[in-house]
């Protein structure tokens, strides 16, 4: 027993002294083996890697760094005095949740039982909102979206109507100079290897992704072709779904892109094209037989037959020794009545649908102009929140790189 309390007595302050173990230094704050050790287990619990020795050593220096931005990131929200509220965390702890497969209240006893804390995670929660509320602050000026750029945005997402959309997800690591591009790089490698062999892509996007919608899990929503970077966005119609790609070397880092799922987009769900018809009508009387019905269908097949314009045919038109009813209107696509619609939106300037039969006659339309797709204002709006989410993104990059070299950071061995 005497010996036993000696060993007792003898490792309790060795252990103590790891816990307490300052692992580096941030500006006037410190990052403890416990902090280190803390965010390595919630990192476990959640991204559904392997806990083993190597593993932990593995993501030890990783994860050191992340606790080191976070550091930053905190201090430069409490010089703003940016305050986080109880319902913000609790929307991203409810989505957190979503991601994991359980419900918000199961989010507790969960990371307990794999041996993480809630603790831990609500810290690195209130760290992402506020560091997001101080770029807000900081790049207000940076981020004001003109009316010009957001139609030239919008009107570059209408360009494929009814084109594929992809919904992608992505982790994004900064090369902040060039003496730091093959460590980064590394480090997109593991994380990549770690993605194949079963980690949660929304963890390790929040633990260690710096891109906008990292604390989304990097979920960047439905795109289309244009809308990414151009090394991103040449992938895009060639992966599968749940297929992973990886590292991309784009002009400002690397990223890893997941394909979450992919849809065929609809025409008219982001705006529309305006079409002006002619519509050429021919009465007929109520009691018709077949054989006047086809003559009058055949002169106004004629009208139409190698037109190249609505004036041409309005000119023939008048050459007829009973001219027919004209009448040229506006319409949008997504107005047009569903039977019509695959008729008449295939069609070329000067070409003609028809004639139908139709109430107390038969009906020619024929294309005389097609306008660019106007975009909807959800379009605009959507518009609106990519440009501002790419300047917000910009713009925490150069925040944290000034905030990188002008902080003292001491690493501890």
């Amino acid at each position: 027993m005497v010996l036993t309390a000696t060993m007792i007595a003898a490792t309790a302050p060795t252990l103590g002294q790891a816990v307490q173990r300052i692992v580096a230094v941030v500006n006037n704050d410190v990052v403890s083996q416990h902090d280190l050790q803390n965010r390595i287990d919630l990192l476990i619990a959640t991204a559904n890697v392997p806990d083993t020795p190597e593993a932990r050593q593995q993501l030890s220096g990783e994860v050191l760094q992340t606790l080191i931005v976070d550091r930053l990131k905190a201090q430069e929200a409490r010089r703003l005095n940016i305050t986080v509220s109880q319902e913000e965390v609790d929307r991203a702890l409810t989505q957190i949740a979503a991601q994991l497969r359980v419900q918000p209240q199961q989010l507790k006893p969960l990371l307990e039982q794999r041996g993480a804390k809630l603790s831990t995670l609500i810290e690195q929660v209130e760290t992402d909102i506020a560091w997001g509320k101080a770029v807000q602050r900081t790049a207000a000026n940076q981020v004001v979206i003109g009316e010009d750029e957001i139609d030239a945005e919008a009107g570059r997402r209408l360009q494929t109507p009814g084109g594929p959309e992809f919904r992608v997800a992505e982790i994004f690591l900064p090369v902040e100079s060039r003496s730091d591009e093959n460590a980064v790089q590394l480090q997109a490698q593991r994380l990549i290897e770690e993605l194949r062999r079963g980690a949660s892509f929304p963890t390790l996007a929040r633990t260690f992704s710096q891109g906008p919608t990292a604390s989304a899990g990097g979920d960047l929503g439905w795109v289309r072709r244009g809308q990414l970077d151009p090394e991103l966005d040449k992938y895009l119609e060639d992966l599968d779904r749940g297929e992973l790609i990886g590292p991309l070397k784009t002009a400002d880092g690397f990223r890893l892109l997941l394909m979450i799922d992919k849809r065929q987009g609809v025409e008219g769900k982001e705006g529309h094209s305006v079409l002006t018809v002619l519509q050429v009508f021919a009465p007929l009387p109520r009691q018709v037989s077949g054989a006047q019905t086809a003559a009058t269908a055949d002169v106004m097949r004629r009208l139409a037959s190698g037109s190249s314009s609505c004036a041409e045919v309005e000119t023939r038109n008048r050459g007829l020794p009973s001219p027919l009813q004209t009448n040229t209107s506006q319409v949008a696509i997504r107005d047009l009545p569903s039977e019509l619609r695959p008729l008449v939106t295939p069609l070329k300037v000067g070409e003609a649908a028809g004639p139908l039969q139709v109430t107390n006659g038969l009906l020619l339309l024929v294309l005389c102009e097609r306008s660019a797709p106007i975009a909807s204002p959800e379009a605009r709006e959507a518009a609106r929140q990519q440009l501002a989410q790419e300047r917000l993104a910009e713009a925490s990059q150069r925040l944290l790189r000034e905030l990188r070299r002008k902080a003292l950071i001491d690493m501890r061995s």
